[in-house]
């Protein structure tokens, strides 16, 4: 989260997190300092991808 992509990228990461497309979350009382996509954020890739 404090990464050089991640401070220049801040209003995309925000907006990506926001749509929940990507998450720190690991469970549901454990975060990590790493942003790992969803299963919303795969199923929006995929779509962008065929259609």
């Amino acid at each position: 989260m404090k990464s050089d992509v991640a401070r220049r990228e801040a209003d995309i990461i925000a907006m990506a997190a926001s749509m929940q497309l990507i998450t720190t979350k690991v469970r549901r009382d454990r975060f990590t300092k790493t942003w790992l996509i969803t299963s919303r954020g795969l199923q929006w890739l995929n779509e962008k991808e065929h259609g």
